[in-house]
């Protein structure tokens, strides 16, 4: 799942990387990925679609400038 591995990349990034992109919701993707991977059935579909379809978008949009640091 894409969001899981999202979450994972993110608990990689340095603080230093996060705290200079603090338009992007760090805390929240780390602890969306926790969600999905220890909810064991408790994961509500239509919530993960509009996470999908609209926070991705949004983090997305947010963290484009950031790519050119790299």
């Amino acid at each position: 799942m894409c969001v899981v591995q999202i979450g994972e990349l993110v608990s990689q990034l340095s603080d230093e990387t996060k705290a200079q992109n603090k338009a992007i919701p760090w805390r929240i993707i780390k602890d969306t990925r926790n969600f999905y991977v220890h909810a064991y059935g408790a994961i509500d579909i239509p919530s993960v679609w509009d996470t999908l379809i609209n926070d991705i978008v949004d983090s997305v949009g947010a963290g484009a400038p950031c790519l050119t640091q790299f």
